[in-house]
């Protein structure tokens, strides 16, 4: 009878260690990331799902996409970029995106004009809000027009997200993978939200050269054929510095590369199903109180021994949890946020030795 009191007496001492824990853990998260946050001047907002991003992405297996493949134009004349859309065109793909703005008139302007026209699933660019969003194409087409806007305030954003609608005050414009897919016919999943998380780790696109694509007379290559028929071919730069942006797996990826990703994201449903707040918290503490319970107990048995066993299960815990969220992430497309569970874990015997001083103090001056 007289193990339950003090069992309980133990129970209730590692709850109440694990709701100031929790307590401390949000600060601390919410500190840290504000100090990155002023660090950055607010340019590299840190993420968790960044870090299984990258374990997911240096895996050796990667997947070459089988729906987008890219033409590259870096260094193309708009009488060569006009060619290569007809070899493109040539080849028969299910959709034709331009990722390609042009600020000031040309001669050859005319001829590219004259292969838009005639590519007839092809999507034109918009960037939706901004001044250099006319492009000198010199033509009426009866083409789609997409948006190729990022979601980001600034160059130097993370791009982790992507929104399939932009609106303005005139038309609505869908984004250019929107465009593409339906174009291109492809079932696109439905989703409870319009803004929703890229999927970047370990996948591929076939990158080819104009060179490849038609030969020096302008005529295409056939070998290039069986690359792109059928496919949603996006020609644009891969090397242009002005539309470099800052992605969870690379520092600088060419926005044509990231039109590829959300392209890939919808058609193959690669999206994030995220764990709300409530269990994320829920899983943190439950983690920490059973931790915490554990640690008494084996101080109790063991002593100080007891004591040491439990820090190498803290440090044990703590790389499962990342463990077990990298396989969550990379194998079943589910995002547990264990930041604030790590930091409960790590502080957790900190948290514990304040409730056992406040007891003692307690017991010694107030309870007397």
């Amino acid at each position: 009878m007289k193990k339950l009191p003090q069992s309980l007496n133990d129970w209730l001492t590692a709850l109440a260690a694990t709701v100031l824990g929790l307590l401390l853990s949000v600060v601390v998260v919410r500190l840290i990331s504000s100090i990155a946050d002023f660090i950055s001047d607010g340019e590299e907002e840190f993420m968790f799902t960044d870090i299984y991003a990258k374990v997911a992405d240096r895996r050796s297996v990667a997947v070459l996409s089988d729906d987008v493949v890219i033409a590259s134009v870096d260094g193309c004349s708009r009488e060569r970029i006009a060619q290569v859309i007809d070899a493109v065109s040539f080849f028969g793909p299910s959709a034709v995106g331009l990722d390609l703005f042009f600020t000031y008139p040309s001669e050859e302007g005319r001829i590219l004009a004259s292969s838009i026209r005639d590519c007839g699933n092809i999507v034109l660019p918009v960037a939706v809000g901004r001044d250099n969003s006319s492009s000198f194409f010199y033509g009426d087409f009866p083409a789609d027009y997409a948006a190729v806007n990022m979601i980001s305030s600034s160059t130097y954003d993370v791009i982790r997200d992507y929104v399939t609608l932009f609106k303005t005050d005139s038309v609505d414009f869908s984004s250019m993978a929107q465009a593409l897919l339906v174009k291109a016919g492809k079932e696109i999943p439905s989703a409870s939200s319009q803004e929703r998380r890229i999927w970047y780790p370990s996948v591929d696109f076939e990158v080819i050269e104009a060179d490849d694509l038609i030969d020096e007379d302008g005529f295409p290559e056939m070998s290039a054929a069986e690359k792109l028929e059928g496919k949603i071919v996006l020609i644009g730069v891969t090397e242009d510095l002005s539309d470099i942006h800052r992605t969870p797996v690379d520092e600088e990826m060419p926005g044509i590369m990231i039109h590829a990703h959300i392209i890939d994201t919808i058609v193959n449903d690669r999206h994030l199903h995220e764990v709300g707040p409530f269990w994320n918290i829920l899983i943190a503490v439950v983690i920490c109180l059973l931790f915490l319970r554990l640690q008494i107990a084996m101080k109790n048995i063991l002593d100080d021994v007891g004591e040491l066993v439990m820090r190498v299960v803290q440090l044990v815990m703590m790389y499962l949890l990342l463990v077990v969220g990298a396989n969550l992430y990379i194998r079943h497309g589910v995002y547990v946020d264990f930041s604030i569970a790590l930091v409960m874990l790590g502080l957790s015997l900190t948290f514990l030795t304040l409730i056992k001083g406040g007891i003692y103090l307690y017991e010694k001056f107030v309870k007397k």
